[in-house]
């Protein structure tokens, strides 16, 4: 049930972000246009980054006590929002320069997607009785 558990904080999360991302810019009259192009280029992001990572968070942390297992995680998935700015930023030659407005939705986007990413799946993990839903099937 963790797969299920995991593509249902991944669909929830690649909804979220752009909504936060869009809100943050504050200007309503381009709302679902930027939304659309949030959610366009996020979205595979969080798949094939966002995704890889909470799976290692899950597996580095499932023999912790809850509480420290929380933040054991939540730094994991914070650690690794912040490097994909980093490997962004040197794929495109700029690793530490002058990266302007681009720089700025990246870094708050990427620190953005773990946080949500890590709620949403943490959220999903306490609310949800997952052994009735498996019995179920």
């Amino acid at each position: 049930m963790v797969i299920l558990r995991k593509i249902i904080a991944f669909i929830l999360t690649s909804l979220l972000v752009p909504l936060f991302l869009v809100v943050w810019g504050g200007d309503s009259s381009i709302f679902w246009g930027m939304y659309g192009v949030f959610l366009m280029y996020g979205t595979p992001f969080i798949l094939l980054y966002g995704m890889p990572v909470t799976f290692l968070a899950e597996r580095l942390t499932r023999n912790i006590q809850k509480r420290k297992r929380l933040a054991v995680s939540f730094g994991i998935h914070l650690f690794f929002g912040l490097v994909c700015v980093f490997i962004v930023g040197f794929i495109f030659k700029e690793p530490f320069g002058e990266w302007g407005f681009f720089g700025g939705i990246l870094f708050i986007g990427s620190t953005l997607a773990s946080i949500i990413l890590w709620s949403v799946d943490e959220l999903l993990r306490k609310l949800v009785d997952w052994e009735s839903i498996q019995s179920a099937m």
